[in-house]
C-alpha cells in the first residue's frame, strides 16, 4: 500500500494493483475478494478491476475457467453472462497471466473465478 501526503496533514491511502497480483491463484481470489465482495455490483467489481491495471471485458453465453485448488486440470464452469478481467507481468520469454471471471446475476457478482499462469515457449 502506498501512503500519499496530502494537505493538512491527513494520509490518503490508494491499494496499488500488485496488491491483487499474487503468487497463487488461491491468493488472488482472496485479494479480489477483499475488494469486490459477492454481492457487489459487476459495475464496482469493474472499476475497481480497471483502477488496478487490469483489462475487462463482458462476455455473454461463454464457459469460463478457474484453477483447481489440489493443482488438478481447471475446472470448468457451465456458460454464463462474466465480466472477464486480465492482467499480466512481461518478461523476457515468460509472461505471467491473472485471469479473474466475475459471474454477472443481473448486474450482481455471484461468483468469482481466478486463473494465473506462465506463458511463453
Amino acid at each position: 500500500m502506498l501512503t500519499v501526503g496530502a494537505p493538512g496533514g491527513v494520509s490518503l491511502y490508494r491499494t496499488l494493483r500488485f496488491d491483487l497480483l499474487k503468487k497463487t491463484s488461491e491468493e488472488t481470489k482472496a485479494a479480489v475478494l477483499k475488494r469486490v465482495p459477492i454481492g457487489s455490483r459487476i459495475s464496482a467489481a469493474q472499476a475497481v478491476m480497471e483502477s488496478e491495471g487490469f483489462r475487462c471485458a463482458k462476455l455473454h453465453d461463454t464457459k469460463f475457467a478457474e484453477d483447481s485448488p489440489d493443482g488438478g486440470p481447471q475446472l470448468v464452469h457451465p456458460r454464463a453472462d462474466i465480466l472477464w478481467c486480465s492482467s499480466g507481468e512481461w518478461g523476457f520469454l515468460v509472461t505471467k497471466r491473472w485471469q479473474v471471471s466475475f459471474v454477472d446475476s443481473g448486474g450482481v457478482v455471484s461468483e468469482v473465478a481466478v486463473a494465473v499462469g506462465l506463458t511463453g515457449p
